[in-house]
This record gives C-alpha cells, structure tokens and sequence, in this order.
C-alpha cells in the first residue's frame, strides 16, 4: 500500500473515531467495551453497528410511538437550557455544556433512571471522557422487554425534567413526588399510545415487569377502597345542577 493510500485510510479511521457524542439533538447507540474503564474510572464504550439487532430495535423505537415523542422532549429540555433564561439567568457554563452534547444510549450497561459520564473508545488513540454526561443504560437483551417503549421512555422522562430543573447541570435532584409523578404519568401514556389500528397498537396489559404493570394499573384502573367511601359530584347540566352521592366498596369476590 502506498504512503498516501495508507495516509488516507488513518485520516478516516481517525475521523470516525474521535470519542464525541454528536449534536444535541441526537443519540448514539453505544456498547461497553469489554468492561474496561478510563484511567479516570469511567466505563469505556464504543459505537454499535447499525446492522446489530438492538441498534435496530432502538431505531424502530425511536421513528415512532411515544418514546420518539419522550426523546424530542429530551432534546427541547436542552434546547431550553442552552437558550433559555428563566428569571432572566442563563444556564451555567457546566450545564450548557452538558445540553450540548447527544444523548449516548448504552445497551449492556443498565442504569436507572441514568448513569452519569463515560469514556468513548478512539481510533489509535485512548478513550476521550465525558465525565458530567447523563446517559440511558439499557439491558442486552432488549427484544425480552415487551414493554420497553414504557421502559425507555420512564428513564427519557426522568433525564428531561432533572435537566431543565438543574439547568443541565443535574447537581440537585426534583422533589421526590414530581420526580416519580412525572415519570409514572409518561410511562402510563407509553403503555397506551397507539403506533397501529386496534387493540394491538397499545402495549399489552400483561406485558412488562410486575413493577410496570403496576404503574400502570395504578394510575390507569380506578383504585376501589375497602370500606364506605362517600364522594359527592357536581355535574352544572343545562343551567342546573345535579349532585349524586356514590357509595363505593371493594368486593370480597
């Protein structure tokens, strides 16, 4: 092989290897590599190929359905960091670097809601880190989740709302009840968000974790309460009003 031939293929190699993340509104598919980690700690990861299996279900996943929606509220929380001035103040320097990055998606390396900095693989030369970056870990065997666009979309909606109230620089965590209201509320709608005709375009009812299906259940089936309940309605019906009284109790059946 000539000289400049061989130039040529290191200057491409180099190219499509130099540890970044992408543009803000983006994702990059990545896997651990080999468990190694950074002489900083940080867990090593490289690019999967497009034609792997899992980079293909999470392509399909994030064309349609909710959990394209949950990944375009991602990317506006950091449009709304880098150029957004609540109360008049902009984000610090550290979260608008952190809004400025894609949105690395791990498969192999499961974390919940997010796993927190990582070092990307480089061609001919060490792992670049990105210690602040929030990232998706997800298990390998992804097609084993039938839930997973409920799945995917809890751990969007988590980094979503913890960015936009740190300002990207997730140094506090939201108030617990906003924090888990607002995840349950996103992976409720996950569940029952058509991507087909019929029955068959939501998620299953028995499909997901014991965990996931009661999230759903909760929010979703009215919840019946042992005992008298007494609940009064007011329902305004052409100029007048009508109050019904409804005495609820659970069934011993």
């Amino acid at each position: 092989m000539s000289r400049t031939a061989l130039a040529l293929v290191l200057a491409a190699l180099a190219s499509c290897g130099d540890g970044g993340l992408g543009p803000p509104d983006s994702y990059r598919v990545l896997v651990p590599a080999s468990g190694a980690t950074s002489k900083s700690g940080l867990p090593v990861v490289k690019t999967l190929g497009l034609d792997d299996p899992a980079a293909q279900t999470l392509t399909r996943l994030f064309e349609e359905g909710f959990a394209s929606e949950m990944l375009r509220t991602v990317y506006l929380a950091k449009q709304l960091v880098r150029e957004g001035q609540p109360g008049g103040k902009p984000a610090p320097a550290q979260g608008h670097a952190i809004a400025s990055e894609g949105l690395p998606v791990v498969v192999g390396l499961e974390k919940d809601p997010y796993g927190r900095g990582l070092a990307v693989e480089r061609v001919l030369r060490g792992p670049l880190d990105h210690p602040e970056v929030p990232w998706l870990g997800l298990p390998v065997d992804l097609e084993r989740d039938k839930a997973l666009v409920q799945t995917v979309s809890g751990k969007l909606a988590a980094c979503a709302l913890h960015l936009v109230l740190s300002a990207g620089t997730f140094s506090q965590p939201p108030p617990p009840v906003l924090d888990q209201g607002y995840r349950m509320a996103m992976e409720v709608v996950a569940r029952e968000w058509r991507v087909g005709k019929g029955p068959q375009g939501v998620v299953a009812y028995d499909a997901g974790t014991s965990e996931q299906r009661k999230v759903f259940a909760d929010v979703r089936i009215p919840v019946l309460r042992t005992g008298p309940l007494l609940t009064a309605h007011t329902f305004p019906f052409q100029g007048t009003t009508t109050r019904s009284t409804w005495r609820i109790s659970r069934s011993n059946r």
